[in-house]
């Protein structure tokens, strides 16, 4: 274990009061034991007991490795740390409350050994608390694909187009595919975000950019759990928010510039996405996690759409409104009626009756 060259696979895996969870995870990796992977539990100070039970893990498992976190920093960190640290030759990222299926992930390591390729991405299934499972992800088939492809995929992806018509569809979550080590390194390729949530997406965005050859594979190769308790379904105010959604959006234009070749979205989508970011920024605004007092909040709602394109991109988006079911309806319907006051209390008892209904 002490030249990375020798071990095939690492498995990274971010932990933050996941105790209850890990004993399934590793349970559903059991059958990899045949590649002998690295596994990286990365403990980002978690305030219950994961830390002592992932260094139980380590104590009866040689693969294991335990990284502990001196402050916590959130699962991009986490994953980076796990990279920083990776002895494997290829590497995959899988978090605390989901499970896998060992036999995509041995079939992918052998594929892309075998054809040297830089990165494999498989399908993914929803797995919700009550056990139920839907189809998330998937490809029609396996297939290599080679630069020209891949570049050709990123752009359809900019240019918003329907899954029907691409090559293929990016999936927008890391744990979805397996990736080349080197190939990572060589290219700068690591997790940060602009406004909060979107590292998966702008990692995968990294790795299409940059990569000359991948293979898909229609098998089921990961279970996630919509866990309404996890930190990504609670309840958060972000700072600055439309400043650092607008920074992510000119980041994702200017990151494959170069592939443009002078194209541009159907209008119709832009507006669609324009204002689903301006939904977005008025809930957080008005989320119960904001400390700023109701006066300012109208105040500051009221001076946003006062910029006449900020109105509108409401007023003139096209059904489905916000593309998020009534909530989103009934807000654009306050909008356009200029009702803030209105708008704060809806946001704020609506969000109320959610965290009574699933404790988030």
């Amino acid at each position: 274990m002490e030249n990375r060259t020798e071990v095939r696979l690492s498995i990274i895996i971010p932990v933050y009061n996941g105790k209850q969870y890990l004993k399934k995870l590793f349970d559903s990796m059991q059958k990899l034991e045949s590649c002998e992977p690295e596994i990286l539990l990365v403990d980002d100070c978690s305030e219950d007991e994961s830390g002592t039970y992932c260094r139980e893990l380590a104590k009866i498992n040689p693969n294991v490795r335990v990284l502990e976190k001196e402050r916590r920093e959130g699962i991009a960190a986490s994953r980076n740390l796990g990279l920083k640290h990776a002895r494997g030759r290829y590497v995959c990222f899988i978090d605390q409350d989901d499970k896998i299926e060992p036999g995509v992930y041995l079939k992918a390591l052998h594929s892309a050994e075998e054809h040297q390729i830089e990165c494999c991405l498989w399908a993914t299934r929803l797995v919700f608390e009550d056990g139920r499972q839907e189809k998330d992800f998937s490809f029609p088939a396996e297939k290599t694909y080679e630069e020209t492809e891949i570049r050709q995929a990123l752009l359809e992806q900019y240019l918003r187009k329907d899954d029907s018509e691409r090559i293929f569809k990016i999936p927008g979550h890391v744990w979805a595919g397996m990736f080349l080590k080197d190939f990572l390194e060589k290219n700068g390729i690591s997790f940060f975000s602009f406004v909060d949530y979107e590292d998966d997406c702008v990692f995968m965005n990294q790795v299409m950019r940059h990569c000359k050859k991948l293979t898909v594979f229609p098998d089921a190769g990961y279970y996630w759990t919509r866990n309404l308790k996890s930190e990504s379904h609670r309840v958060k105010y972000i700072e600055d928010f439309w400043e650092k959604s607008t920074r992510l959006k000119d980041w994702y234009q200017s990151a494959i510039y170069d592939i443009f070749s002078g194209e541009t979205p159907p209008l119709e989508k832009l507006q669609k996405e324009e204002a689903v970011k301006i939904y977005e920024y008025v809930e957080n605004l008005c989320s119960i996690k904001n400390p700023a007092p109701r006066t300012s909040v109208i105040k500051e709602l009221s001076q946003f759409f006062s910029v006449s394109h900020h109105y509108d991109a409401i007023s003139e988006e096209k059904p489905p409104y916000g593309g998020a079911g009534k909530r989103r309806q009934i807000l654009r319907k306050l909008i356009l009626a200029r009702r803030y006051g209105t708008i704060h209390i809806f946001l704020r008892m609506y969000r109320r009756i959610n965290i009574l209904k699933t404790g988030s």
